[in-house]
């Protein structure tokens, strides 16, 4: 459990969502809300726009894999670790008030492995 497979998982995952959401906005949100909210232009844009910042994390942790101990790639491990953590808040609580569906528990437990694993890594990083 080091940094570079984290970089490598978390990068898959953020390249997956982001093309995802980029190519078929419309469908990402079908797989996780309840009900159909439509798809208005403002909606597509703001997932498009989501998808975009996905996939670019997801670029810049497979440029960051081979990254020895520094700043910089602590400050990778706090993205990780502080991204991953506001989400499974958000998508807890999205989850139990009827926003998400039940397939939201899974993204809940997906970021919450992401942010422990991350988490882990940050609190052994050595730098002085």
């Amino acid at each position: 459990m080091n940094h570079k497979n984290l970089f490598i998982f978390n990068g898959i995952v953020c390249l997956l969502f982001g093309i995802s959401m980029l190519i078929v906005p419309g469908h990402i949100v079908q797989i996780y809300t309840p009900e159909d909210p439509g798809m208005s232009p403002y909606f597509a844009l703001i997932t498009r726009a989501y998808g975009s910042l996905i996939f670019s994390v997801g670029i810049a942790l497979f440029l960051a894999i081979k990254a020895s101990e520094s700043y910089g790639r602590r400050a990778i491990l706090v993205l990780i670790t502080l991204a991953n953590g506001i989400l499974v808040i958000l998508h807890a609580y999205a989850t139990l008030t009827g926003v998400e569906n039940a397939n939201g528990w899974g993204l809940v437990l997906l970021v919450a492995i992401l942010a422990g694993w991350g988490g882990k890594l940050l609190m052994s990083e050595n730098i002085e």
